[in-house]
């Protein structure tokens, strides 16, 4: 059980509970870094916390680690997050044990949990998306999508070295640099232009038919001058 009076993020919050204040799913805290966090990773910065103190506390006085460390794992693995009650806290002894080395290496503190997601954009050659680009701009598509996988088995060389058979770079990470918005427009444009070359062609036409109507095909033949006569 959770006690009343609990630190979140380094400051202290009442509950009325006995636990942690439900937030809504969208709330973020400020921590005491002064970083804005999502409720849920502040509530399991806390829990975590609470569960490595009482392990600590625990194994001064019965018990061994790994028996509390199965201890905890089996009270809070499974637990939904009460600011955020779609996710649930994974905390299987493995897991527990991980996360205890990491709380004492960063100085027993809640911000030794702290959840630090890596940027998973790869490089991108710059050739690759021009060409694409490029090519979406040559016809129109249906969607994003079927332009990407119609582009993608072209295959070819968008850097230096060989011609490569497969992409370097996933339908995800394409529309991270040329998004869905920036497709619409470019077949917006297309279609606009394509509306205006039949518009086009179609006023070529009529012109053309009213003049062939109006004006005869050929040149009428002018007479024949006669040759001047001389008499003797």
């Amino acid at each position: 059980m959770i006690a009343r009076s609990e630190i979140l993020c380094g400051k202290p919050v009442q509950c009325t509970h006995g636990g942690l204040r439900p937030r809504s799913p969208a709330a973020s805290v400020q921590s005491a870094a002064g970083s804005i966090l999502p409720a849920w990773q502040a509530e399991r910065e806390s829990i975590l916390q609470h569960v490595c103190t009482r392990i600590a506390s625990r194994g001064k006085f019965s018990g061994s680690l790994s028996s509390n460390i199965l201890r905890y794992s089996r009270l809070y693995h499974g637990r939904p997050f009460k600011s955020h009650p779609a996710l649930k806290l994974h905390l299987q002894p493995g897991t527990l044990v991980n996360l205890w080395y990491r709380w004492r290496r960063g100085g027993e503190v809640p911000s030794a949990f702290r959840l630090r997601y890596a940027p998973q954009h790869l490089p991108v050659p710059a050739a690759l998306l021009i060409r694409f680009v490029e090519f979406c701009a040559c016809a129109r598509w249906p969607s994003l999508r079927d332009a990407w996988t119609a582009f993608e088995t072209r295959g070819g060389r968008f850097s230096r070295g060989r011609a490569v058979s497969r992409l370097p770079i996933r339908y995800e990470q394409l529309r991270y640099w040329f998004s869905g918005g920036d497709f619409n427009d470019l077949q917006n444009q297309l279609k606009a232009r394509h509306e205006a070359e039949t518009e086009l062609g179609r006023l070529r036409l009529s012109f053309a038919t009213k003049i062939r109507a109006c004006v005869p095909a050929k040149e009428p033949r002018r007479p024949a001058r006669k040759a001047a006569g001389y008499e003797i």
